[in-house]
């Protein structure tokens, strides 16, 4: 039971929630670059959030079935699929036959989707995870054309989707101040919470590039090295700032004024280049709490999962409910039945 893809552009990676507790070995975390859609991937098909999906990255994924059926779901912020020539609604699932191919994207809200497949993936995790790192290899290559990755299977789910997804908050992205917020000039943090800043054109799963006014450093920028991790905003000499994320090396020598939690980072991470963004300071408690808020919003979606079945499937139609009553509209006769 395999896939093939047919066309894709680049940045398309198979990624899971990443590698935990090797950063101190100088490997990164990498992962999702937005867990919750991943989550919602794999609740379609009825995977673990954690099971490892493909990751699409803007452009148009196609991919074929190669020798057996397979339950294909897909989520992610405006990322829609194409089967046979027909539309098919965002955040869904669906089955296909050998040769059938599904069209998906591009993502039109965002920067990421993700396909799950029914069963997961048959690849080998490495340290734990089945994360493609694209600068270090560890997880293997970025997919391209004429790739044939091998599936596990199960027993598929009937072809659901999410009836409503929540929109993401449009709230400012919260931040802890520091490490290094002593080493800037007293207008620096100001600056950063009240003036305009924009995505920048140079971003990637490594980092985000900030377009706006510069971060003044109150002493030379270069620091010694030390740890850094996803969502650490770190300054260049020259002031500009680069939001780290998922695939950020483990150590840095510029000087970091902020650090966006971990429960906004995914929402960052969906800005296109040009998004206005903007950012408020928050605390310790209330980072921690957002972050158990946010794992428990993943571990919740199966539950949350309000699908209906493709109604093009006869089968699983036939074998439903499909009358839960009857009601009368004011004024109307109420209904007859039988003689």
């Amino acid at each position: 039971m395999s896939l093939r893809i047919v066309s894709c552009g680049p940045g398309v990676t198979v990624q899971d929630l990443g590698r935990i507790g090797h950063r101190r070995h100088g490997i990164s975390t990498a992962g999702a670059m937005d867990r919750l859609s991943l989550a919602r991937a794999n609740a379609l098909v009825g995977n673990t959030p954690d099971e490892a999906a493909i990751e699409v990255t803007l452009a148009t994924l196609i991919i074929e079935v190669t020798d057996a059926p397979i339950c294909l779901g897909w989520a992610g912020p405006g990322f829609g699929a194409t089967l046979d020539g027909a539309a098919r609604p965002d955040h869904a699932a669906c089955h296909l036959q050998p040769g059938q191919r599904l069209t998906l994207g591009p993502v039109r809200a965002g920067v990421f989707g993700y396909v799950a497949v029914a069963g997961g993936l048959d690849i080998d995790a490495q340290f734990g995870s089945r994360s493609v790192h694209q600068r270090t290899g560890i997880g293997g290559a970025p997919l391209s054309p004429g790739d044939v990755i091998p599936c596990r299977g199960n027993t598929p789910l009937p072809p659901l989707r999410f009836l409503r997804v929540p929109p993401r908050r449009s709230a400012p992205i919260r931040l802890l101040p520091g490490p290094q917020a002593d080493l800037f000039a007293p207008d620096a943090m100001p600056t950063l919470l009240q003036q305009s800043f924009t995505i920048g054109r140079v971003f990637d799963r490594m980092g985000y590039r900030l377009d706006g006014p510069a971060l003044a450093h109150r002493v030379p920028a270069g620091i010694v090295s030390d740890g850094v991790l996803p969502g650490t905003l770190q300054v260049t000499s020259d002031g500009r700032a680069i939001v780290l994320m998922r695939d950020c090396q483990t150590t840095g020598g510029y000087p970091k004024l902020a650090t966006i939690i971990t429960a906004d980072l995914d929402r960052f991470a969906q800005h296109r280049a040009g998004d206005p963004v903007r950012f408020a300071l928050t605390t310790r408690a209330a980072a921690i709490k957002a972050a158990r808020d946010v794992e428990a919003e993943i571990l919740s979606v199966p539950s949350t999962l309000q699908g209906i079945a493709d109604w093009r499937d006869s089968g699983w139609l036939l074998s439903q409910n499909l009358i839960g009553g009857v009601h009368c509209a004011p004024g109307d006769d109420p209904p007859s039945f039988g003689p």
